[in-house]
């Protein structure tokens, strides 16, 4: 099999649904579609949002696939499930926020900094100083540069810490749901967690969700002169709630 048809298989199984070959064609016998519910955000994590939505959308509809994102009320969990949508990005989840999600098993990817327990609330940063960034558009190795260039070619500015997070939220939700064959959320969880599951962010190393706190595990760097200041500090208790 190669590499296109093997994407092509898991992609199929993103809602269940079979391919079938055609004169050496794969074709779709349905349309597999996943759902984002979007809560309220700052404009700047909205935008990486955006740019990560068009990106992933371009990947789905080389494979007739389907990416939606729709915007909700801050506490309208009801409408979310109602919408069938099974994974929320949002921005620093209230404990309220997150127990109702774990009560309707949906998952989260919050992109704030406060870390909220839950077994499905996944973060895409631990709190950070006033002096630590997780991006930067002056960054350029292991594939930033080309990234920077994309965003900002894109949105018209350059690419900083939110528009970083935004983008990466809607690339693991994507990517999750793919390699699982699945929008289930809790088996989205359990992979998430999983000691294999890894992410590129072109960061340098692999990106992984540490399985005690469910904060993703990577590189910051230092405002003054962008140099890695540490590896993801591990937050005192387990969420495994």
């Amino acid at each position: 099999m190669d590499r296109r048809s093997f994407i092509l298989g898991s992609v199929a199984g993103l809602t269940g649904f079979t391919w079938r070959h055609s004169s050496g064609a794969v074709a779709l016998r349905e349309r597999p579609e996943l759902r984002i519910a979007l809560l309220p955000v700052s404009d700047a994590l909205r935008a990486g949002i955006m740019f990560g939505l068009q990106e992933a959308q371009h990947a789905a509809r080389l494979f007739d696939a389907s990416l939606v994102l729709r915007d909700f009320a801050a506490d309208d969990i009801g409408g979310i499930v109602a919408d069938r949508c099974t994974i929320v990005i949002a921005e620093n989840v209230s404990d309220a926020l997150a127990r109702a999600a774990a009560d309707a098993s949906v998952l989260i990817l919050d992109a704030g900094g406060a870390v909220r327990c839950g077994r499905l609330v996944f973060h895409l940063s631990r709190v950070r100083s006033p002096t630590e960034l997780v991006w930067h558009h002056e960054l350029e190795r292991y594939g930033a540069a080309q990234l920077n260039a994309r965003y900002e070619a894109a949105a018209g500015v350059a690419m900083n810490d939110a528009a970083w997070l935004g983008w990466m939220a809607v690339k693991i939700a994507w990517e999750v749901c793919v390699r699982t064959r699945s929008t289930e959320p809790r088996i989205l969880a359990e992979y998430l967690v999983g000691v294999t599951t890894v992410f590129d962010g072109h960061k340098g190393r692999p990106l992984r969700f540490d399985p005690n706190t469910r904060v993703l595990d990577q590189p910051y760097y230092r405002s003054s002169d962008l140099e890695p200041v540490s590896e993801t500090a591990t937050a005192k208790g387990a969420c495994t709630s």
